[in-house]
Order: C-alpha cells, then sequence, then structure tokens
C-alpha cells in the first residue's frame, strides 16, 4: 500500500492547481468501498476486494487534501490552514474508533459454542457501520466540490485588511 502512496504522492506534486480531479474521485473510491463492504461483507472474496478498493482511496485522499487546501488558500492563511487540517485530522482519528466501537458493539447477538455463551456483534451493526462511512465519504465528496466554488470566488486579503 505504501507503494501506491509514493504513486499518488509523484501525481499530485506534479499536478499544478487544486488537484481535485484526484481528491473527489478518491473520495468516490472510498464511498464505493463501502457501499462494497454494506453489501459483501458476509464473505472472505468480498471484504478483500472491498479492503482492496479502499486501500485505493487511502492512497489517493492524504495527499491530495493537504495540497488542495493549500492551494485553496490565501498564502496568508496557509500556515493557520495547515494547523486546522492536521487538527481535524486528529480529532477524526480520535473519535472515529469510538464512533465505530459504539456502532459496532450496539447491536450485539448471543452465539453458544461447547455450552459457552458469547455475545458478539450482530450483522445488522456492520451494516449500519458501513452505512453511516458511505454517507460520510459522500458528503466529503459533496464539501470538497462546495469547497472548491467558494475558494475560487474569494479574494485574497491586502496588507491593510490583515491589520
Amino acid at each position: 500500500m505504501h507503494d501506491l502512496w509514493a504513486i499518488f504522492g509523484i501525481m499530485v506534486a506534479k499536478r499544478k492547481g487544486f488537484n481535485l480531479k484526484l481528491l473527489i474521485p478518491g473520495m468516490a473510491v472510498s464511498a464505493i468501498s463501502f457501499v462494497m463492504l454494506f453489501f459483501f461483507h458476509y464473505a472472505p472474496p468480498g471484504i478483500n476486494s472491498s479492503l482492496f478498493v479502499f486501500g485505493i482511496a487511502s492512497a489517493l485522499i492524504p495527499n491530495t487534501v493537504i495540497v488542495t487546501i493549500i492551494g485553496l488558500t490565501p498564502t496568508q492563511y496557509t500556515g493557520i490552514s495547515s494547523a486546522a487540517t492536521n487538527m481535524m485530522r486528529i480529532i477524526g482519528g480520535a473519535i472515529g474508533p469510538v464512533i465505530t466501537t459504539v456502532i459496532i458493539t450496539s447491536i450485539t447477538i448471543p452465539i453458544t459454542v461447547d455450552n459457552v455463551e458469547k455475545t458478539y456483534p450482530s450483522p445488522v451493526s456492520w451494516n449500519i457501520l458501513f452505512a453511516v462511512g458511505a454517507v460520510m465519504a459522500i458528503a466529503s465528496a459533496i464539501l470538497a466540490i462546495r469547497m472548491k466554488r467558494i475558494a475560487t470566488k474569494m479574494k485574497p486579503l491586502t496588507a491593510e485588511e490583515l491589520a
């Protein structure tokens, strides 16, 4: 997977402009992988192919997000923009696993093996989790498209406006 990061990193570095040509398809690929998981998570081949597609998205998105945000930010705000982006990534990395755990453990089913009963996540909880992932990926793509429209209409601030 790290090889894909290198390939997409080179593609992003060589592209001029906003790199939304890679960002929005990356988010769409991410949404597709969650939809695939939603429908095909009952068998290993479905899980493997879905995670392969998700790996492609995870190679596309991180590089292009940073470059796109910096490209859309006026020069005087790149430090603030970069810091805010990294803070959101850190917060998302902290909140995401908690939300995932809550969803997975919210609906459990008892399973008995050798007279030992334990509870495990229900298939319904996995469906909810993958549906939430697909909705979040689609919402991210919509926000990226909207971000481009708003950013292209903005004018850079002058030195007097900054003071």
